[in-house]
């Protein structure tokens, strides 16, 4: 029998402020491929969303940088005047029960 309990690591960025305002400002276009090809999953932690990726099991430091790496560069993509730099990425767990 499987474990029940699941825990999982998010790395991503607090959706609202600089992030939530350019994200809105993008093409329609944009906003209907970002809905579509779902390019980042969202999760929630303290009544806040989150934009992101969850990680592996057993992340190394390596892995965590190249997955801030990615969402820098999707971010940047539809959001290209973002200033990623000012923003604070956030490493938090999630709990899944099954």
């Amino acid at each position: 029998m499987s474990n029940p309990i699941q825990i999982r690591l998010f790395l991503g960025y607090l959706l609202q402020g600089e992030i939530a305002i350019h994200l809105q400002q993008t093409s329609q276009e944009n906003r209907q491929k970002w809905k579509l090809e779902k390019i980042f999953e969202s999760a929630y932690c303290n009544d806040k969303e989150y934009i992101g990726f969850f990680t592996e099991e057993m992340p190394t430091y390596k892995s965590l940088k190249q997955i801030e790496e990615k969402i820098k560069t999707q971010l940047q993509l539809y959001c290209p005047k973002l200033n990623l730099d000012k923003q604070k990425i956030q490493l938090f767990p999630q709990i899944f029960l099954s």
